[in-house]
């Protein structure tokens, strides 16, 4: 993607700095050094070099919620990937890819949707219609499908991206169990109980054979499993899955976690349901306090910036 250079080049240097501070979620130290990588690039007329550093940067800013600076990064570095490599180059196609979630974010559905068409073209054009790439793109574009209520769509995309991944790793890979877990939260949305508690079943299995039992992602499919059999009235089965749940993500991100909080809150309304209101409002005090601290912790961090 990125043209070689010797780790010397001063727009490698700033480049891979914001690469590795991007990683590290360091936010503002990767915008500044992608900003950096520009500045040099820019001296050298690195025209590609721009381009690739553009991207980066957009992706920063989209992390940043700064969408609107997402949109016009990234929309510069298209228009460079237009004339140094034309329309179908793979680095033109992630940067599409990376401007359609910009746009998704911004509520631009429709332009959302033909970037990310396109560049699902484009990949399957370079790389063929089974890539990996290309189901990335997919699973992007049924996101963006399933936002908008098209299930059917969102379906149709899901579907090929568990083929894709399934052909490529195997079905006892997380990727699959990611995708079948994406394909049963559809199915549970449109009511289909029965196969999305199958597929969330599955997910579970596959999470918890590879990551084992006590992983946060293993409590994600108790969770949704759980909901399954909460909606169909089983609450005796519901209630085992949600403690499964908390008790998992206590052990592994402590008592005071965002995902722990809602996981009591599942369990809440679960027992409010039942008619269990004394055990609900316990829970949900302890919900509240999490919460209480989670925004009193973001006031602070906000000041301290």
């Amino acid at each position: 993607m990125l043209l070689t250079m010797l780790v010397s080049d001063p727009w490698s240097v700033h480049n891979s700095a914001g690469k590795n501070a991007l990683l590290r979620g360091a936010l503002e130290e990767a915008a500044s050094e992608f900003r950096a990588a520009i500045r040099e690039a820019e001296q050298g007329r690195q025209d590609k070099e721009i381009a690739a550093s553009l991207t980066n940067l957009g992706e920063v800013y989209y992390e940043q919620h700064k969408f609107a600076l997402a949109d016009r990064t990234l929309l510069r570095a298209d228009a460079i990937w237009r004339t140094t490599e034309g329309l179908n180059s793979i680095n033109r196609a992630l940067t599409l890819r990376d401007r359609g979630l910009v746009l998704q974010s911004q509520g631009r559905l429709r332009v959302a949707e033909q970037l990310l068409k396109e560049s699902i073209a484009i990949h399957e054009l370079g790389f063929g219609r089974d890539h990996p790439n290309v189901a990335t793109v997919l699973n992007d574009l049924a996101l963006l499908y399933t936002a908008e209520r098209r299930y059917s769509d969102a379906e149709t995309c899901y579907e090929r991206v568990l083929h894709i991944n399934e052909q490529r790793f195997g079905r006892r890979d997380l990727s699959v169990a990611t995708t079948l877990n994406n394909l049963a939260e559809l199915y549970y949305e449109r009511r289909s109980y029965q196969k999305a508690e199958s597929l969330f079943h599955e997910a579970l299995e596959i999470r918890e054979q590879l990551l084992g039992p006590k992983n946060p992602d293993v409590a994600v499919s108790l969770n949704n499993l759980a909901a399954v059999y909460a909606d169909t009235q089983r609450f005796s089965a519901a209630e085992s899955l949600y403690r499964r749940a908390i008790a998992i993500d206590e052990a592994a991100l402590g008592p005071e976690h965002p995902l722990v909080a809602a996981d009591l809150d599942n369990l809440a309304h679960l027992l409010k349901e039942e008619g269990r209101a004394q055990e609900a409002e316990a829970l949900l005090k302890r919900v509240a306090a999490i919460r209480a601290k989670m925004r009193a912790a973001a006031r602070n961090a906000s000041k301290g910036k």
